[in-house]
């Protein structure tokens, strides 16, 4: 299945959520003209284009992502299953090894990683 190309910036749908079939999309048309007129002028690029290398992302992770969603949803279960037999206020040590052991959290990274950076820009580096 194709995903229908829903994005919540209400200034680019249209009112009659009319759509535009495009590289295998369902793409509102309010949006499609934004990304034919507004976005892509000046780049060399189409809306076409455009929509044709988000269809082509959406086929290469859309099942990375569903496998992932899949992941987080079972872990979810697991861990409303603790809080329904556990009080994690009368054991923060036992929830921190329980949410390793299911994968929820990770070591933390090395402490002797680091890491340098050339040409920044100066409000950049102030901001970091």
């Amino acid at each position: 299945l194709r995903a229908v190309l829903l994005i919540s910036l209400s200034r680019f749908f249209s009112a009659a959520s009319d759509r535009v079939s495009v590289a295998g999309l369902q793409v509102d048309s309010g949006l499609y003209e934004f990304v034919k007129s507004e976005l892509c002028d000046g780049t060399g690029k189409s809306a076409d284009q455009v929509f044709g290398s988000l269809s082509s992302l959406l086929d290469e992770f859309a099942p990375r992502n569903r496998e992932l969603l899949e992941k987080r949803k079972s872990i979810q279960k697991t861990i409303d299953m603790w809080h329904l037999n556990n009080n994690v206020s009368e054991k923060p040590a036992e929830y921190q090894t329980f949410l390793r052991e299911i994968g929820y959290l990770t070591n933390p990274p090395l402490s002797d990683v680091k890491v340098q950076t050339t040409n920044v820009d100066a409000e950049m580096a102030q901001i970091a």
